[in-house]
């Protein structure tokens, strides 16, 4: 592709709109007082006071949006004090806009579906037995279930002796030994253990005396919440829709226009792209005859956007993808009042809008 298509110049541009304009606009912005009000004397050279050049890029593409069909065996199941973590959804009758939605998934967990399911784990007690036999408690280790502990002082003898110094009458030293009653434990040798405070039994460390192990597939309520993942009811939707990415903002036209180019594309010579790899600099410019920023960013949209239509399942976007001359023309009318017109199209076919 080598050859530089040319824009519709900016006269024929303004003498298409003055046509299309609403009159009672182009005679408040152009009458003279006490002058025949004639359409004819309104010149492109008085009223122009700039142009813009720009680009569009536009394609078509069939979209086929059918609804998600429901199936069975899709049951989820959580726990009741987790199932906050989940988004639930209740569509009611209402169809939802699948280009609009901003969610990935089809199916989604079903507010109505919602049911309680018995723990089948635990049997719906929310516990499972525990080593201790349900009695929450279990044999004191340190004194193996006797509820006394050795009394370390006297060694579990129940007295101590006190040794005492005794002479005769020759003043010989002898140490004479003499039991005594041990004042700690008052001559029983033991003492009540400490750990079980004499009970022979402390509270159970497995199941911490509850007198069960919480289930953990219940988290201990007994019963878990099922639900179903539900279709997304989307919105049954055939038929051609349009892409359309300028490279100047066109307002409250963009839409308008972009529609209204599929009846110029027979009659137009614009340039044609028969490969999304094609939409580059090298072989634009020469064929639209310049390039610049924003039209290298609408180019580049233009791409991404054709490339996403092409992985998604719903969408098919055709070739060929249109290149066209975009111009914006400031205005100034006779009596000071500025507007704009858009042409989009190339010398042998365009379309025009304006805001006068």
């Amino acid at each position: 592709m080598s050859i530089t298509i040319k824009a519709p110049n900016a006269d024929d541009i303004f003498a298409r709109y003055l046509r299309i304009a609403p009159k009672k606009d182009v005679e408040k912005g152009y009458a003279v007082k006490g002058a025949v009000f004639d359409l004819d004397k309104i010149s492109a050279a008085e009223s122009v006071q700039n142009v813009t050049k720009g680009a569009v890029f536009y394609y078509q593409y069939k979209i086929d949006i059918k609804p998600v069909a429901k199936s069975t065996g899709d049951e989820q199941q959580v726990q009741v004090p987790k199932a906050d973590r989940i988004d639930f959804f209740d569509f009611g009758s209402a169809s939802v806009d699948k280009e609009k939605w901003k969610k990935k998934e089809d199916k989604l967990p079903g507010f109505k579906t919602i049911r309680d399911v018995s723990c089948t784990k635990c049997g719906g007690n929310g516990y499972l037995k525990c080593d201790c036999g349900g009695t929450g408690e279990m044999k004191c280790g340190k004194c193996e279930g006797k509820g006394t502990v050795s009394d370390a002082r006297c060694k579990g003898t129940g007295k101590l002796e006190v040794e005492l110094t005794v002479y005769d009458g020759a003043l010989n030293k002898n140490r004479v030994r003499k039991p005594y009653q041990c004042p700690e434990c008052y001559g029983a040798g033991n003492l009540t253990c400490p750990e079980c405070n004499g009970a022979g039994k402390i509270m159970c460390k497995k199941c911490g005396g509850k007198k069960g192990l919480q289930c953990k597939d219940c988290g201990g309520v007994g019963k878990v919440y099922g639900y179903a993942m539900i279709p997304v009811p989307y919105k049954a939707v055939s038929g051609l829709d349009v892409g359309i990415f300028p490279s100047l903002k066109l307002g409250k036209f963009e839409k308008e226009m972009g529609q209204e180019l599929e009846q110029i594309l027979e009659k137009s010579d614009a340039i044609s792209i028969k490969d999304v790899k094609q939409l580059n600099q090298k072989v634009i410019e020469p064929n639209l005859g310049y390039i610049d920023g924003p039209i290298k960013n609408a180019m580049n949209e233009c791409a991404k956007e054709f490339s996403n239509l092409e992985k998604n399942k719903d969408t098919k976007p055709q070739y060929p993808i249109w290149v066209f001359p975009l111009l914006i023309l400031d205005c100034k009318t006779r009596k000071g009042s500025s507007y704009q017109i858009y042409a989009i199209g190339t010398e042998k076919s365009f379309i025009v809008r304006g805001n006068l």
